[in-house]
């Protein structure tokens, strides 16, 4: 039952450091160190969403077995809760990205600001997608998760 997800994740780290590895085969290391100021940050960013979208999935799972009102009422406070804690995080980081990269690298690293806005974006992505992502898993339906997360991938790219 879990291969599906054992696959998911395989991929998805694969597609996390992709981008770097191959920066740096072009020999493109001083972009590839400013591409990965900004990914760094917004791997922190995204912490938050994994604490909350991990409490969820018991009460998800029982839910499932127990009662759709619940399951339904639960879910959707998942998902207002995502949104929001994204739309601040991608508003703040659009708005506010030159100070943030600033702040946390000075201004030798303001040729990430770009990356970081493009890569705020995806993390505001990534918070409204895990609501989805967990109810797939507490209906058995994690062949599907590995397939949203193709689709999601892809989407990204294009």
């Amino acid at each position: 039952m879990s291969w599906p997800l054992a696959l998911a994740s395989l991929f998805t780290t694969i597609y996390i450091y992709i981008d770097s590895v191959m920066m740096g085969h072009w020999g493109q290391i001083i972009e590839t160190g400013w591409y990965n100021a900004a990914y760094r940050i917004i791997t922190t960013a995204t912490f938050p969403m994994g604490i909350i979208a991990t409490s969820f999935y018991p009460v998800l799972s029982k839910f499932f077995k127990e009662s759709k009102t619940e399951l339904q009422k639960t879910w959707n406070y998942q998902m207002k809760l995502m949104i929001i804690l994204a739309f601040p995080l991608v508003m703040g980081g659009l708005i506010f990205a030159p100070q943030i990269i600033n702040f946390i690298y000075g201004q030798g690293f303001s040729p990430s600001i770009l990356a970081f806005r493009i890569l705020i974006l995806m993390a505001g992505l990534i918070y409204l997608s895990s609501p989805f992502i967990q109810i797939l898993m507490a209906a058995n339906q994690q062949k599907r998760i590995s397939g949203l997360l193709f689709l999601e991938r892809q989407s990204i790219l294009f």
